[in-house]
């Protein structure tokens, strides 16, 4: 019985460190795609006022 208690407290221990990791990527993914959106948004900006311009 007294195995079975520490296992759990060993997986439910891992477990909250899988979330940690999974939330890390989850903001890093987040804040890479809204740094490519931005870059392409600033380059279509950029072609579009050269083409104005010229």
């Amino acid at each position: 019985m007294m195995f079975a208690a520490k296992y759990r407290e060993a997986n439910s221990e891992l477990l909250k460190e899988e979330r940690k990791k999974d939330r890390l990527f989850l903001y890093l993914g987040t804040f890479f795609m809204i740094a490519v959106g931005c870059s392409m948004v600033f380059l279509l900006v950029m072609a579009f006022l050269t083409n104005l311009g010229g």
